[in-house]
C-alpha cells in the first residue's frame, strides 16, 4: 500500500488526514495441537502488523478492527524475531516456550545432530522439492483402507516421479534417510509393476520421510523468517523447538496506545446476534480514537439492541424462500417473488421493497447428499446418520460436526464458517 498516495489523495479533497481506517485483517494464530499442518508461521499473521503499519502512517483520528474472538487466548502469539526492536520499545512481555516440531522416528536422534550443527543454514536443499509430490506422499499414509485404490488412481503421477525419484531432493542430509526414500520408491514401484509389495515397510518408511520433511520445512520456515531460535532438542514422543512468543493481542494493546490512541479495553467481543442478525457471530473489536477527539472519555463497544429471547431466527430470515425455487448458477439474473408475502419484520427488511429475490443460489445437489439431508432433523448432522449412509467416507468418525449440519429453524444460524458441505 502506498501511504504517502493516500495522503496526497486526501490533500486534493481538501483534508489534512484520514478520518477512519477500518479493516479485518486475519489472524490464524499458531497451534501446537495442529499436528497435520506443515506451516508454523502464518503469512496472513503479518497482516495484523501491517494494519497497525497503516494506522502508524495514516494516524486517522480513529480506527476499528475485527478479529476473531480468540485473538486473546494465548494460541494467538507473535515469534520473536533478531530484527524485533518494538518488543523492547512497548514493553511487552514475552517469555520462551517450546513449539512442536514433529513426532520422533527411528531416525531422530541422528536428524538432531544434523540440525543442531546446521541450527542457522538454510535447509531448503533436504527438502523434497516438489510439493506436490510431498502432498500425494501424505495423502497415502492418511488413506489406509483405500491404501492400494489411491496408489492405482494416481499410477501415472507416481511413474512420473519414480522415473526421477534421486533429484527429488537437491542434497540428501543422511544415508539412513537416503536408504529409507528408496525403501518407499522400490515398493511403490513393486506394486504399480507386479501388484505386490510390502505394506507395512511401505508405511513405516513413508510415516519417517513425512515427520522428518515437516521437521525440517519448520526448521527452514523459522530460519527464513529470521526468527530468535534458541533450542532444538527432543522427549519421550516428539522434536522440539524454543522459540520466544508474546501475544497479539498485547502488542495491538501497547502499540495503539504509544501511537496516541484511547482504544475499548473493558469490552471486546460483539454478537452479531445481539444486533438482529440470525446467526450466533461473535467477533473480537477494537476501537481507537486519538486522545485529543476523546477528551479524557472512555472508548466503548455499542450496547446490543436485543435479548437472547429476541434474538431473529433462521425462520425469521428465510421462511418466506421456501417454496422459491434457487438457481443452480451464479447467471445473475433475479427470481420473481411471487405472491408470497413476507410474515416477519426482518423478511420484509430484506426485501427491501422489490418483487424479485436475488443470489438465491444453492449447490448442484448429487442425489446421495439429497438423501441425506432428508433424513436429517433441525440441528442434526452426518453424525446422526445411519451407518449405511456414510459408506462413501474414509473414516466418518473423522468427520466434523459442521458436515451436513441442517440449521434449526427456530433458532439462530451457529457461526456461518468456510468450510465443505
Amino acid at each position: 500500500v502506498d501511504y504517502d498516495e493516500i495522503l496526497y489523495r486526501c490533500k486534493e479533497l481538501g483534508q489534512e488526514q484520514v478520518d477512519i481506517v477500518i479493516g479485518g485483517p486475519p489472524c490464524q494464530g499458531f497451534s501446537n495441537a495442529n499436528r497435520q499442518k506443515t506451516e508454523l508461521i502464518s503469512s496472513n499473521n503479518q497482516l495484523v502488523k501491517q494494519f497497525t503499519k497503516a494506522i502508524e502512517r495514516l494516524r486517522p483520528k480513529a480506527f476499528v478492527m475485527e478479529n476473531v474472538k480468540t485473538m486473546k487466548s494465548k494460541v494467538h502469539k507473535f515469534f520473536r524475531t533478531f530484527d524485533d526492536k518494538e518488543i523492547d520499545i512497548l514493553g511487552l512481555e514475552y517469555k520462551r516456550e517450546k513449539i512442536f516440531l514433529g513426532k520422533k522416528t527411528p531416525l531422530s536422534y541422528e536428524l538432531l545432530k544434523f540440525l543442531k550443527k546446521n541450527e542457522h543454514k538454510s535447509l531448503e536443499a533436504f527438502t523434497i522439492s516438489d510439493k506436490s509430490l510431498f502432498s500425494k506422499l501424505c495423502h497415502l499414509v492418511r488413506k489406509d483402507k483405500e491404501f492400494e485404490k489411491y496408489l492405482l488412481k494416481n499410477k501415472s503421477v507416481f511413474l512420473r516421479y519414480l522415473s526421477d525419484w534421486d533429484n527429488v531432493h537437491p542434497e540428501y542430509w543422511s544415508d539412513a534417510y537416503y536408504h529409507v526414500w528408496h525403501v518407499i520408491m522400490q515398493e511403490i514401484s513393486h506394486y504399480i509393476s507386479h501388484g505386490s509389495y510390502s505394506r507395512e515397510k511401505l508405511i513405516d518408511c513413508l510415516v519417517e520421510v513425512i515427520e522428518i520433511q515437516k521437521i525440517l520445512l519448520r526448521i527452514n520456515e523459522i530460519i527464513s523468517n529470521n526468527v530468535i531460535l534458541f533450542n532444538i532438542d527432543c522427549n519421550n514422543r516428539e522434536i522440539f523447538v524454543e522459540l520466544v512468543t508474546y501475544g497479539v493481542l498485547d502488542y495491538l494493546t501497547a502499540k495503539f496506545k504509544s501511537l496516541g490512541y484511547v482504544i475499548n479495553e473493558d469490552q471486546l467481543i460483539l454478537n452479531a446476534a445481539d444486533f438482529g442478525a440470525p446467526q450466533l457471530r461473535e467477533r473480537l473489536l477494537l476501537i481507537g480514537i486519538q486522545n485529543e477527539y476523546i477528551q479524557g472519555r472512555k472508548v466503548e463497544l455499542p450496547k446490543p439492541l436485543l435479548k437472547f429471547n429476541e434474538y431473529n431466527t433462521v425462520r425469521k430470515a428465510i421462511a418466506d424462500l421456501e417454496n422459491i425455487e434457487p438457481l443452480k448458477t451464479m447467471s445473475g439474473e433475479p427470481i420473481p417473488r411471487g405472491k408470497v408475502a413476507a410474515r416477519e419484520p426482518l423478511q420484509k427488511y430484506l426485501e427491501i421493497n422489490t418483487p424479485y429475490v436475488f443470489n438465491h443460489i444453492v449447490t448442484d445437489t448429487t442425489e446421495t447428499a439429497l438423501r441425506r439431508f432428508k433424513l436429517l432433523n433441525p440441528g442434526e448432522n452426518f453424525h446422526h446418520l445411519d451407518e449405511a449412509y456414510k459408506t462413501t467416507y474414509t473414516d466418518p468418525n473423522r468427520t466434523q460436526n459442521t458436515v451436513y449440519l441442517r440449521l434449526k429453524y427456530d433458532s439462530p444460524s451457529g457461526t456461518v464458517l468456510n468450510v465443505r458441505k
